[in-house]
């Protein structure tokens, strides 16, 4: 089964997106433009995760719908990382795919000590990505994420104002740890195995380049 999917979204939380960013309205243009699989974007907010669960029912796991069905939704979210010494920082952008409400709920309590979840739909953390992943794994083994970005200067895997000098660096080490640990396969490729949606999805980059897994 082929899915279209746009899982880079963001909520009304985020800042300078529009406040109809909401199930109701996103689903039926989902639709409207062939696309299948939605994602909730912002889950680490608490008001908009809780919004999510009154407005969301879980068809299967991993997987949830809106009253009207007109698409499914993953629970998605972005983390800005920030970290590094004075005059060499470092930022990147990841994109969070969560199996469930309790597990994005017991990452946001786990990140809340290093940013402030509530101000952004899209929160900082000064921390690194060795630290995050470490993270991660101590909550849990489904949640994943990859690189929300590729070209753009800022914050992106490949930037060049991101702060790396090269791929031959901490960023490289970081992804290849993390495809171990996951128990993934081509990571650095930007995309890896989702365990919980066991279907075939075509991703649209934010290149607007298509790259398609069996996941």
């Amino acid at each position: 089964m082929d899915l279209n999917a746009d899982l880079h979204v963001h909520s009304p939380y985020s800042l300078a997106t529009s406040p109809e960013m909401v199930p109701s309205v996103t689903a039926p243009f989902a639709k409207l433009k062939g696309i299948d699989l939605l994602g909730s974007g912002d889950i680490l907010h608490p008001l908009w995760r809780e919004r999510l669960r009154r407005e969301l029912v879980q068809v299967e796991e991993g997987l949830f719908a809106p009253p009207g069905r007109e698409c499914l939704f993953l629970l998605t979210g972005e983390v800005s990382l920030i970290f590094g010494p004075i005059g060499k920082k470092r930022k990147v952008h990841l994109l969070l795919l969560s199996p469930s409400f309790q597990e994005a709920e017991e990452l946001a309590r786990a990140l809340a000590p290093f940013g402030k979840l509530e101000s952004n739909g899209r929160p900082i953390f000064k921390i690194s990505l060795r630290a995050f992943l470490e993270i991660l794994q101590a909550v849990t083994d489904r949640t994943l994420f990859i690189p929300a970005h590729i070209w753009t200067p800022h914050y992106s895997l490949l930037g060049a104002l991101s702060g790396f000098d090269s791929l031959e660096n901490e960023k490289v080490a970081f992804l290849e740890k993390m495809d171990a640990a996951l128990n993934q396969t081509g990571v650095i490729q930007r995309f890896g195995m989702v365990e919980f949606v066991r279907k075939q999805i075509i991703f649209m980059d934010s290149e607007g380049s298509e790259i398609e897994k069996n996941i």
